[in-house]
């Protein structure tokens, strides 16, 4: 797992991963960066690194974990730490399969860091038949 510093930028936007991944956080800029997160799930500050330079974390518990530069405040990401193997994200339009999910009950969650509830997830309770499941969520900003 990877989040490269590119362009002033932290690149994937958003990163989904198993909960115990490590993650990569390559320079590719010629500037220098100093990374960092307050986040209940994972607190870190990886001090100011160069070009082609990497530095790694170990994200051991699940949660949102945003990502800033000290030295670049209009950088920002964000790490989804996940305990469930059905976490994907959406297309540029929105749209997202997961398969292999059981038949039965579950609910379907959907993190932005723009949604104003709790955690800024929306949910919906669903059932899931064998032949699978659709739905579209619609969210007003």
């Amino acid at each position: 797992y990877m989040i490269e510093q590119r362009d002033i930028a932290f690149q994937p936007h958003v990163l989904i991963v198993p909960v115990g991944a490590t993650v990569g956080f390559p320079n590719r800029d010629r500037v220098r960066h100093h990374v960092y997160s307050f986040s209940k799930a994972r607190k870190f500050d990886l001090k100011l690194y160069g070009q082609e330079e990497s530095r790694t974390v170990l994200f051991d518990r699940p949660g949102v974990v945003p990502l800033g530069c000290n030295i670049h405040d209009s950088m920002s990401g964000f790490v989804f730490v996940t305990a469930t193997p059905f976490a994907e994200l959406t297309d540029q339009a929105g749209h997202v399969s997961i398969t292999g999910v059981p038949p039965g009950t579950a609910t379907v969650r959907v993190w932005h860091p723009s949604i104003r509830a709790p955690g800024s997830t929306a949910s919906q309770p669903i059932d899931v038949a064998a032949t699978g499941f659709a739905t579209t969520f619609v969210l007003h900003r």
